[in-house]
């Protein structure tokens, strides 16, 4: 069966369209499709090849997956797609699971658009969403693009929570399909419900790359699209840190006194703050005994023995203590709890060693 799968789709080849397709998903060194190969296939007669072979199994629809020629990626996750539809929730969960286990082959935006809302998304509407979170702190492009894209899926049951604190998660990321993701599914919380697209714009617009604003205000009227794009403004960004890994840089200068950055944490429930994984209770601070998950790009803001901001936690804020200079990195004084020390690596002159 996959044999013939196989062949048919080289019988469906095109060789103009793949030479053009080669191009418009970016194949070439140092691109994100880099060695991609097309047979120049449109979708709707791949999507045909899919519904002929739905009873291929998953091993040999882990054959296809690890194919070098894109179609045979596609028809090979539309199949799963297919399957998904028509499965018990068992089954559903096997697809789901083999799903997540081969995101390293569904590796360009087409392959996660077509398929993530319908596995991803659908199989974690009655669920917890803690996957979609790990997802979208991972460091491949793809599956923070999945973690993205699968929420559509809640988006069309106007169930918009989880989009929007992915949307958080996502909006400092440095790549542009990130950015036309976030916009993506920002516009279509719009299409349901434009008050709380806006709620999340008046938060973060004058932060959001300007390709995820465009995407996310398209379908606004003329004069609201210039006024968020005229007030956009970016005081911060998200670079590599001397002290450690990231860190926030100021793109303007500060003067002592000024707000440097608004945090915009999430409040989790009790239940979710204990389920976090270990890489996210480094990232959630508590307040009166409610718990807060740091976001982007606060939960950057690297520790200093000699701080160049105070940290505001009744009012979510860091405000300078002295005036910055621009490319100056931020920093901050927050001391880990007794027993929890890690070895300091700010080189101030104050520097204790530990934080």
């Amino acid at each position: 069966m996959l044999s013939s799968l196989k062949a048919e789709l080289k019988s469906l080849a095109n060789p103009k369209q793949a030479e053009i397709l080669q191009r418009f998903f970016k194949t070439g060194p140092g691109e994100y499709g880099e060695g991609d190969i097309f047979l120049g296939i449109k979708v709707p007669v791949q999507r045909g090849v899919a519904k002929k072979y739905v009873g291929l199994g998953l091993p040999k629809i882990q054959e296809l997956l690890k194919s070098e020629i894109h179609e045979e990626r596609l028809v090979g996750l539309l199949i799963l797609v297919d399957k998904f539809k028509k499965s018990d929730e068992t089954i559903r969960g096997d697809i789901f699971n083999f799903y997540l286990k081969n995101t390293k082959y569904i590796n360009n935006w087409d392959l996660v658009d077509l398929t993530a809302p319908n596995i991803v998304g659908e199989f974690l509407v009655d669920k917890k969403r803690l996957p979609l979170y790990e997802l979208a702190e991972s460091k491949n492009l793809w599956e923070k693009r999945i973690s993205m894209i699968a929420c559509f899926s809640f988006i069309r049951k106007e169930d918009f929570k989880d989009a929007l604190r992915i949307a958080e998660i996502l909006l400092n990321d440095s790549h542009d399909l990130i950015h036309k993701a976030v916009g993506w599914m920002l516009r279509e919380i719009g299409k349901k419900d434009q008050d709380v697209e806006e709620k999340f714009l008046k938060k973060h617009y004058k932060n959001m790359p300007r390709t995820m604003l465009r995407y996310s205000i398209e379908r606004f009227e003329e004069g609201k699209r210039q006024k968020y794009l005229k007030g956009y403004i970016m005081k911060v960004e998200i670079k590599k840190s001397k002290i450690h890994g990231k860190g926030v840089f100021a793109k303007k200068g500060f003067k002592k006194g000024e707000i440097v950055l608004r945090w915009n944490p999430i409040k989790l429930s009790p239940e979710e703050s204990k389920n976090l994984t270990e890489k996210q209770k480094k990232d959630t601070i508590s307040r009166n005994g409610e718990y807060y998950f740091m976001q982007p790009p606060e939960k950057y803001v690297n520790h200093s023995c000699e701080p160049n901001t105070l940290m505001n936690t009744d009012n979510f804020y860091d405000i300078a203590l002295i005036d910055i200079k621009k490319r100056d990195e931020i920093t901050s004084h927050y001391p880990n709890p007794p027993g929890k020390e890690e070895v300091c690596n700010c080189k101030s002159k104050k520097c204790g060693g530990v934080l």
